[in-house]
């Protein structure tokens, strides 16, 4: 297996940027605001580039379950990646062919910002739930 200390950490992890890109966005519930939130948001974005790259290693790793479970969610974990390096992209301002002409116009715009933190929170969650019964 490879992953760091249980199985759904990806999952957990994933709805934790989630909320720091809400928090980005303006858009926490309750007006919650997060101080330094984009300095946490590229920490935490950091550290799921390699919970991400270990989740497609263990899906590919371990094919005991159903291969459509198996599928979806290394495509989950497929525009995870495609939306984190695009943060990169965004934040850092460099150009990656695909990335900067797709991804970042998207993340500039800040209503589509809460699409892609309702992705990460909503998705993820639903992954957490299905977990032990697609185990």
């Amino acid at each position: 297996m490879i992953k760091l200390f249980f199985d759904s950490e990806d999952a957990l992890w994933g709805m934790i940027v989630g909320a720091l890109v809400l928090g980005l966005a303006g858009s926490l519930p309750g007006n919650i605001k997060i101080p330094f939130n984009k300095e946490i948001l590229i920490g935490a974005l950091v550290l799921y580039v390699p919970i991400i790259l270990m989740d497609i290693g263990h899906e590919i790793h371990d094919l005991s379950r159903h291969p459509f479970f198996i599928l979806l969610s290394i495509l989950h974990s497929l525009v995870d990646l495609a939306i984190v390096v695009g943060f990169f992209a965004l934040f850092f301002n460099f150009n990656l062919p695909y990335i900067s002409e797709f991804v970042v116009p998207l993340l500039k715009n800040a209503s589509t910002l809460i699409y892609v933190g309702y992705f990460f929170l909503v998705g993820n969650f639903i992954w957490l739930v299905l977990y032990p019964f697609v185990m």
